[in-house]
């Protein structure tokens, strides 16, 4: 069973807007209410915590030298990268030696605290009654929060993620979820429970969610006299071919056990796949460059038995059953390196001989460069805020303002945000006075351009990146068809964007990487290891040491000069080969190697994305044991 969720974009509604908007409001109420909860518990815990006299001062001990032993490991990794190679000094490997042995017993004492800790009877029961009024508290506010049963499921289910994914401190402080700000979006959903039949969605009979077809509309002719006949709505049937029209009723209310109704308008771009089940129907509002965009997020549960094809992207690739997995395996290195072709994001190998290469076209990096280049609209805003901003302080350091007004800009010299100002401009309009009318008209002539800029800004990111992502998934969707197994390096790529600290404690410049931001490999990454696990294939992460020096043909390690040479001939073999490639058949070897058994398991990780497949549902729990009952 597979769960995929399609995204539809959608009008601002037509019906019952005022209640979707009040069912937003009200369910980030509640959301930063059960935070408050949720810090109320955290604090009692940590209260139990600090009492009990062994547990703290260890972790205060450890944590210096947990922050050495890190430092020191990152100086190795670090160093271990740049060279290519196991390049540490003997004094580095004597350091990590001897933090570790520090650590060691250290570790054992916090075990034996902790353990104490969980036998303390009355220590347990002050957990037990934080975590009974943790319950009864999230009780009241649910039943007080006004907000729909599917709605408020959304809220809840985030701070649990939130409950389960963070510890009580973070680098010796408290750790709480923070509170949310009203911003003016948010969701409205329904959970259809056991599941909705694609065909009953768009039968339009369900009480929770309906997706109905809507007719296009007629073409109305008007008689001109002299003129001839014009049609008044043109004709749209060639657009609806490919968007149908939708109208979508989503319950986001009762009155007693009569659902209230909110209607939007959508053109779907693709139809939902026969014999799916849709198990949430969610509705998002959120703000790009200051105006609305809705969208309706649809969760299906898919059989193992639909077959992907009719995608001109699978011309070159057989319809794959989804019972019969992909068993082969392909080795992808990640990196951003500039070709003829344009810039590569990655290079792969199967273990069929394929190769692929994953490269962005140039009208990415064109308009990625329009917006964050040295010329781009991100710079222009900036230096026009600058020069606003000089001229406006000079101006009203020789001029009478009023007091609101001067209230507002006391610290205009100080201020970096397009917004702030803006928000002086509307301030200022709402207050004019004598004698401002040239630095008013200068103030709304700015604001307009700023307004233009970053519209033109925002949307055209917006574009381009869903642009890019839309490439990245249709490559690691090609892949998890063919190949059961991906092998990637065990990177951490959060490294590549620290910068060092010098001995004053100030952070190093650092050259901008233009091309690792323009790439993302992180996302590309991301995409890969979602395709693969929709798929329940393995990913196997090994250690990138010397993958790239070492010549996959005869084993030789030599070091060159990485950056400038991409084709590279082994000066023991005299094999010509690609860099990047040679990294994946590196990969492949290590990997065949784990698999018989000779390399070592440290070396290599395998994540099985296969044990999803083995995960039940509590409502496919239900349903099986409800067959059961009526056989």
């Amino acid at each position: 069973m597979e769960h995929k969720v399609y995204k539809y974009g959608l009008h601002p509604p037509t019906e019952g807007v005022e209640l979707v908007l009040q069912q937003m409001m009200l369910a980030h109420r509640y959301q930063n209410e059960l935070i408050a909860i949720e810090c109320t518990r955290r604090a009692a815990v940590r209260e139990v915590y600090n009492t009990y006299p062994t547990i703290i001062p260890l972790q205060e001990e450890i944590k210096p030298l947990v922050a050495r032993l890190s430092e020191a490991g990152n100086t190795i990794k670090a160093q271990r990268q740049q060279d290519k190679a196991n390049s540490e000094t003997n004094e580095q490997k004597e350091l990590v030696k001897q933090l570790k042995a520090e650590l060691k017993p250290l570790r054992a004492q916090l075990k034996e605290a902790s353990q104490a800790l969980k036998k303390d009877v009355v220590a347990q029961a002050k957990f037990a009654a934080a975590e009974a009024l943790c319950k009864q508290q999230r009780k009241l506010a649910r039943d007080s929060c006004g907000v729909f049963w599917g709605s408020s499921a959304i809220k809840v289910a985030a701070v649990d993620a939130a409950r389960d994914a963070t510890w009580l401190w973070r680098d010796g402080e408290p750790n709480d979820p923070h509170f949310k700000r009203w911003e003016g979006y948010g969701s409205v959903a329904v959970q259809l429970q056991h599941g909705l039949s694609v065909e009953d969605l768009l039968a339009g009979k369900d009480q929770r969610a309906r997706l109905v077809t809507t007719e296009p509309p007629p073409v109305i002719v008007q008689d001109r006299p002299g003129r001839g006949p014009r049609p008044v709505l043109k004709d749209d049937s060639k657009r609806t071919k490919r968007r149908q029209r939708y109208t979508l009723w989503l319950r986001v209310s009762s009155e007693g056990r009569a659902p209230i109704w909110a209607k939007w308008h959508c053109l779907m771009h693709r139809s939902l796949p026969e014999g799916a089940e849709v198990t949430w129907a969610k509705v998002i509002k959120e703000r790009l460059a200051g105006k609305d965009r809705w969208s309706l997020h649809l969760t299906l549960r898919i059989p193992d038995s639909e077959t992907v094809q009719g995608h001109p992207f699978w011309d070159d690739v057989e319809s794959v059953s989804k019972k019969q997995k992909p068993t082969g395996v392909v080795a992808l290195d990640l990196g951003w390196r500039r070709v003829d072709a344009g810039l590569r994001a990655a290079y792969a190998i199967g273990d069929d001989g394929t190769h692929y290469e994953l490269i962005l076209g140039p009208e990415i990096e064109k308009r990625l460069d329009r917006i964050d280049g040295k010329d781009g609209l991100e710079s222009i805003r900036k230096k026009n805020f600058n020069a606003m901003q000089e001229w406006l302080v000079a101006w009203m350091a020789g001029n009478p303002v009023p007091d609101s007004i001067k209230e507002r800009a006391k610290t205009l010299a100080k201020w970096e945000s397009q917004a702030r100002l803006a928000a002086l401009t509307l301030l200022w309009r709402d207050n004019r006075f004598d004698g401002d009318d040239e630095v008013f008209t200068r103030l709304e002539e700015w604001r307009k351009q700023d307004k233009h800029l970053w519209s033109w800004e925002t949307h055209l990111r917006d574009k381009v990146l869903r642009r890019r992502k839309h490439q990245y998934r249709e490559f690691a969707a090609k892949l998890a068809k063919i190949y059961g197994t991906l092998i990637l390096e065990n990177l951490d790529l959060r490294d590549f964007q620290k910068r060092e600290k010098t001995k004053d404690g100030k952070k190093t410049a650092k050259p901008p990487r233009t091309q690792q931001k323009t790439v993302s490999p992180s996302e590309l990454r991301l995409c890969l290891l979602n395709a693969f696990s929709s798929n329940c294939g393995l990913a196997a992460w090994v250690e990138p040491a010397n993958t790239t020096l070492t010549c996959h043909a005869c084993g030789l390690v030599e070091k060159w000069d990485t950056a400038k040479e991409l084709i590279h001939t082994c000066s023991g073999c005299k094999t010509l080969w690609d860099q990047d490639a040679n990294a994946c058949q590196n990969f492949l070897h290590m990997f065949c190697k784990w698999c018989d058994g000779s390399l070592t398991v440290e070396l290599i990780r395998v994540e099985d994305f296969r044990v999803k497949e083995l995960q039940e549902s509590k409502w496919a729990k239900l349903n099986r044991n409800r067959s059961k009952d009526d056989g």
